[in-house]
């Protein structure tokens, strides 16, 4: 009998079952598998600086049409050059604005529940002789447990769509280890900011100006009198991003974690981590983001990780004291691990080559 073919031209033959690109690579570096189709309609999808997605979710040199969505979609794979990332025409593509506003709906969110979960927590973070008064580890603990119940399911309910990035720091990340196109980053750190903004106001607007103006809001904000330097702060801060972002490429988009953590489990651990991390600066130093002579308050507070979030939350707030020390730790931190990645890229630990492989066969 005949071999039946696909109705679809450009396609491998039927006997390679259809399935979408959520396995479209084999599954080790020594499976010699017959490459898979890739069903069409989930390429527009395809994104490899996706979290918790450990580059499975990417195009292949297997795909029939692999250079040319290359060329129109440089992070559709991970092999795009810098003139193709760069390319500024991706800006006109209506699919990354609409990944753009699930991030800018997802930081919205995340403003708000964080914002309001700050503002509750830093009333409460006083040493002085008040009745109602909490340690700092208890506010720090507080803290970092809101941080691991939300944030993980923020990036699952935004994977799928825009890759659940809801921080610029991780979206300006992705760009400088060639995970991202540069269009895809101006839409996301603007939809982000924005959203962040939105989300700062809407809290503004349900608890009122006089509940929010002047508030401080623990991770975005030092008091000047504490002897905090920026200097220090910046420090504090790049440090914290950098421990953050090397836990979220490894275990969030190191392909051969795949297996290990996948999907479901690394968003989690990434979760995990920013909540140590909070909770560890939330108690190392008196004073660190908020102190005030007159009423004798000093809070323990964590550093932000996430400048998108924080703006929108100095906005509400206006307190943008430092703000620029939230940018520059995050950027400065992102343009280090992207140097590092392409430095020491995941693949630099995986198997020889196939002729060596066989030239070692030969010597045994």
């Amino acid at each position: 009998m005949a071999q039946r073919r696909d109705s679809m031209e450009n396609l491998h033959p039927a006997n390679i079952r259809p399935i979408s690109y959520y396995d479209q690579r084999p599954t080790s570096y020594h499976d010699q598998r017959p490459p898979r189709v890739i069903d069409p309609s989930f390429r527009l999808s395809a994104f490899a600086g996706r979290i918790g997605g450990n580059q499975q979710f990417t195009i292949s040199r297997q795909d029939p049409e692999f250079y040319q969505i290359k060329r129109d979609r440089p992070d559709a794979t991970t092999e795009g050059t810098w003139a193709e990332l760069c390319d500024l025409r991706g800006l006109l593509k209506m699919e990354i604005w609409k990944s753009g506003f699930i991030e800018f709906w997802g930081s919205l969110l995340n403003a708000f529940a964080s914002g309001a979960a700050g503002i509750s927590l830093a009333k409460y973070g006083y040493l002085s002789s008040h009745r109602n008064n909490y340690s700092p580890i208890t506010i720090a603990t507080a803290g970092a447990l809101s941080i691991l119940f939300t944030l993980p399911l923020f990036i699952h309910a935004a994977g799928p769509a825009s890759g659940g990035h809801i921080n610029s720091m991780i979206t300006i990340a992705t760009f400088t280890a060639k995970l991202a196109a540069l269009p895809r980053v101006i839409v996301y750190v603007f939809m982000q900011n924005l959203g962040g903004v939105v989300g700062g106001f809407l809290l503004r607007a349900g608890l009122g100006e006089s509940a929010t103006l002047g508030v401080i809001v623990p991770g975005c904000y030092w008091a000047p009198d504490t002897g905090i330097t920026d200097g220090q702060a910046f420090v504090i801060e790049f440090a914290s991003c950098c421990i953050v972002l090397f836990i979220a490429f490894g275990v969030g988009l190191d392909p051969r974690q795949r297996d290990i953590f996948g999907p479901a489990l690394g968003p989690m651990l990434i979760g995990l981590a920013i909540a140590i991390i909070s909770f560890i600066t939330g108690i190392m130093r008196q004073g660190y983001t908020g102190a005030s002579v007159e009423d004798e308050a000093y809070r323990y507070t964590p550093v932000a990780m996430n400048p998108s979030r924080c703006l929108g939350i100095v906005s509400a707030t206006q307190t943008f004291r430092g703000h620029w020390v939230t940018w520059a730790g995050a950027i400065a931190a992102a343009c280090l691990n992207g140097l590092l990645y392409i430095l020491v890229p995941p693949h630099h630990a995986g198997p020889p080559p196939k002729d060596e492989e066989l030239a070692d066969c030969k010597q045994i």
